[in-house]
């Protein structure tokens, strides 16, 4: 890919009809929310954007790939966290358009007619992002230690098993013992 900044606004229409493709750059500052999500981003994200028209419809396919910064939910120390997302969008004028098209299109709006590219390429990293970012293991500075044996954990499934009202006569007691 490129190494060359992305523009921020792109007329998608435009660059559909000629089969256009964007390849560049996008460096944190670039990206305000994710800023705030991550702890740092040394090298920009490299992202790739193809614009294609087909049966009248247009459509923008994307590639992003970066390694940002995150926090380990084990030890709280930093943890590089390789980031890579393929996403296909497709570019509607309104809420109107969007609401119109195929349940399994996801859409874009537009801005007057621009494609935000900035903002999509942040959103793409941001739900591409780990939910629970931890370093492997092995190389956290807390040890994981197993709280259950797999011969526990089958053992509790059989118990699980048995009657499901157990629990209640054990609550109310043996109805010989005079309560």
């Amino acid at each position: 890919m490129s190494d060359s900044p992305l523009p921020e606004r792109v007329d998608p229409l435009r660059l559909a009809n000629r089969d256009g493709t964007l390849q560049g750059v996008l460096g944190l500052d670039s990206m305000p929310r994710l800023r705030e999500a991550v702890r740092a981003m040394d090298r920009p994200a490299h992202v790739g954007l193809r614009f294609v028209r087909e049966y009248g419809r247009m459509r923008v396919e994307g590639e992003v790939r970066a390694q940002v910064e995150l926090l380990c939910q084990r030890c709280l120390q930093p943890v590089s966290c390789d980031v890579a997302t393929t996403f296909q969008v497709v570019p509607a004028a309104d809420m109107d358009a969007a609401c119109a098209l195929e349940a399994d299109a996801e859409p874009v709006l537009l801005d007057n007619g621009l494609l935000a590219v900035h903002a999509l390429v942040e959103e793409e990293i941001l739900l591409a992002l780990p939910a629970v970012p931890v370093h492997g293991d092995g190389t956290c500075a807390v040890r994981s230690s197993r709280e259950f044996t797999t011969g526990e954990v089958e053992a509790a499934r059989k118990e699980e098993r048995g009657n499901p009202f157990a629990v209640l006569g054990r609550l109310k007691g043996d109805p010989g013992d005079g309560d």
